[in-house]
């Protein structure tokens, strides 16, 4: 592991109850702007309880999209029953 994704990944668990990344390689096409891209894709889950986790997603999105040169990520958030 290097130091940066060391890093990463103790800012995330100081939010997050429990987190994984998911390794699966996605490659994908989208068009904007009317220019049409191709690249890859990266799905990271974190699992939580804590209730301000969108507040600090939705701020972290920011410095995401400047830091991976990205015109925008999609984070979406799904309500979990444990059974």
């Amino acid at each position: 592991m290097n130091r940066r994704s060391s890093t990463r990944r103790r800012r995330n668990c100081a939010t997050a109850s429990a987190g994984s990344q998911d390794t699966v390689r996605i490659t994908g096409t989208w068009k904007y702007g009317g220019t049409r891209y191709r690249g890859d894709l990266l799905r990271i889950r974190i699992d939580t309880t804590d209730a301000t986790a969108n507040a600090f997603l939705q701020a972290e999105k920011e410095i995401w999209k400047e830091r991976f040169q990205q015109i925008d990520i999609w984070i979406t958030a799904y309500e979990v029953e444990i059974i």
